[in-house]
């Protein structure tokens, strides 16, 4: 029986494209599933920092990264806790809450409540992924 060969050449530039319109979907639906997962866990009091959640992505020629963030000012306060808050100036600090007047010597600490790493982590564990550090592997 003779010998049967095929060569198959295969344009780097069209591979390339076609692996990063694939790979790119594959993130781009990662990224709403931790969006939305860290939607469910975020906690809420006025709703602000639940509907400030934004998607990027950034495409190089050897990966595809993505992010899920915020620009909301308090969110690292909330995701990461905080310490306690006092005065520098003053005996003590005021704010006001329903019209009513407050006084405190301090306020807090506060505890985190990471719900971006957390729906990021559950996504992670559901694709059977590798979180190392706070990056997703594969």
């Amino acid at each position: 029986m003779p010998n049967t060969r095929a060569k198959v050449k295969l344009n780097k530039l069209k591979l390339d494209g076609w692996l990063a319109l694939h790979v790119g979907a594959w993130v781009r639906l990662g990224l709403t599933d931790i969006s939305t997962g860290a939607a469910i866990r975020t906690p809420v009091e006025t709703g602000r920092l639940r509907s400030s959640r934004l998607e990027k992505m950034r495409y190089s020629k050897s990966k595809i990264t993505g992010w899920v963030y915020t620009r909301v000012v308090y969110a690292g306060w909330v995701h990461d806790g905080r310490g306690a808050i006092v005065p520098i100036h003053a005996k003590a600090l005021r704010f006001v809450i329903n019209g009513r007047v407050i006084f405190a010597k301090r306020v807090g600490p506060s505890r985190a409540q990471p719900y971006l790493s957390d729906a990021a982590v559950a996504w992670a564990r559901k694709k059977r992924l590798h979180v190392i550090r706070g990056s997703i592997t594969g």
